[in-house]
């Protein structure tokens, strides 16, 4: 967007989508785990600090390939959203397959 006012807009939607998904992340992570909980969490954010981690990389990488092919501007940086998106709808769509009424050990809860 060629506005600031719209793309503050933009942005706020994007971390209040975003950061109200988190609650039921973490519920349905509670959920399943059982008495592992504190497994499971350290597992989430180690995979999700790797991600915070390659994200960085590869936009920067990406910039500069595109710039090397002779892209300027918006179209040097446009395809990596692009990708961030996909990495976010296959994320979405994997936690269609969670099951939180089943939990990974076989001891009843207490």
């Amino acid at each position: 967007a060629e506005s600031v006012a719209v793309t503050v807009a933009f942005c706020t939607i994007a971390s209040f989508s975003d950061k109200i998904s988190l609650m039921a992340w973490w519920g349905a992570a509670t959920d399943v785990s059982g008495k592992h909980v504190g497994s499971i969490f350290g597992l989430m954010n180690s995979f999700g600090a790797l991600g915070g981690i390659f994200i960085q990389w590869f936009f920067g990488w990406n910039a500069d390939k595109l710039r090397e092919a002779g892209l300027e501007g918006r179209a040097v940086y446009d395809p990596s959203f692009l990708v961030a998106a996909g990495a976010l709808l296959c994320g979405s769509i994997g936690w269609l397959a969670i099951n939180s009424n089943r939990v990974i050990d076989n001891q009843k809860r207490q």
